[in-house]
């Protein structure tokens, strides 16, 4: 906060999700502008919870169950997370200039566009930002894996399913309403190009045509996979989980997993004369390797820098950090070991 405190709270994802946090946190700062505010300013209440967690058990109920993978053999193409880290995980905040992801966008929309790709001009800063930390996270794993790599790499996409959902669940809803979705990519040509690249010194940063290229070619990915998220998917997904006797969280292989919270409207939030408008946003601790948080802008313009939190095992990390696209993105950062 802006006078020193620091806000602290910890959620259960399997119950609440970031929007749900944002509408608690929007009614805790209502509260702090004004002490003897009614139940009104929290936008939700009991029957509103209501009647959504009816809508999600009506969808779980409305279609015969299909279990079904886009990948049957997903543990042989992705490197499975393993069930032990032998060593303390490197977590990192990097800044990056919003108008050199502006010029990447640009730069992958036009070979998009030259590929007759019907995506090229829908294709976001968000998702480019995701194609990055996804590249330089393949290429830092290559480079520190003397062993074989898989054919192919997966990044597991955060993706909202209350737009998506029919009926809509409300914004206001404070269960959880994410899903994980997969985007995959061959490794061939990344591994040829950074095994290739590993003899080369980079001492002027700039950006290559491959970089781009392959960029373009995950933002699409990316795009893809987000797009195919639809009513049907959620719903096959709910009546799977439904008929569960297993709700836990299950571990899935992959790469790097990327949650973006960039349109959240942390930094609009108020708390009122004392304590003030909030001034930082991060996490306290995030151990677990592949996890990327694309945090929330702290202005409300396009100009408002992109801010990371990226987990790695620490010789990953430190390829991340020698990579030639980070390195001509040319992060600050802040890091917790």
């Amino acid at each position: 906060m802006s006078d020193g405190i620091i806000l602290c709270y910890s959620i259960h994802h399997t119950a609440i999700d970031g929007i749900g946090t944002t509408v608690i946190l929007d009614a805790l700062a209502a509260l702090c502008r004004s002490p003897n505010a009614g139940p009104e300013i929290l936008r939700t209440n009991p029957l509103k919870e209501q009647q959504s967690r009816q809508k999600i058990f009506e969808a779980a109920s409305a279609l015969s169950i299909k279990v079904h993978s886009q990948n049957g053999d997903l543990s042989s193409l992705c490197k499975p997370t393993p069930g032990s880290i032998p060593c303390t995980p490197a977590s990192r905040k990097f800044v990056v200039n919003a108008d050199k992801v502006a010029k990447l966008k640009t730069e992958c929309a036009t070979i998009l566009k030259n590929q007759s790709n019907h995506y090229a001009s829908k294709i976001s800063s968000n998702v480019i930002l995701t194609a990055v930390i996804w590249l330089c996270t393949i290429r830092a794993i290559i480079k520190a894996e003397p062993t074989p790599m898989p054919t192919k790499s997966c990044a597991v996409l955060v993706a909202g399913a209350r737009s998506k959902l029919r009926p809509k669940l409300p914004p206001s809803y404070l269960g959880n309403a994410v899903i994980l979705h997969e985007a995959y990519t061959p490794l061939a040509a990344i591994i040829s190009s950074t095994i290739g690249s590993n003899n080369r010194t980079h001492t002027t940063p700039r950006l290559y045509h491959d970089d781009i290229k392959f960029l373009a070619e995950l933002a699409s990915l990316v795009h893809t996979a987000q797009a195919s998220i639809t009513n049907e998917t959620i719903r096959e997904l709910i009546s799977t989980r439904a008929a569960s006797d297993n709700w836990a969280a299950k571990t899935r292989p992959r790469d790097v997993i990327v949650s973006s919270l960039r349109n959240f409207p942390t930094y609009q939030h108020d708390f009122g004369p004392v304590l003030g408008p909030v001034r930082d946003f991060d996490f306290l601790e995030h151990r677990v390797p592949g996890e990327a948080w694309i945090f929330p802008a702290r202005y409300k313009d396009r100009a408002s820098p992109w801010e990371v939190r990226l987990t790695l095992e620490p010789a990953v990390m430190g390829n991340v950090d020698k990579d030639r696209l980070m390195m001509w993105l040319g992060p600050r950062e802040i890091s917790k070991v």
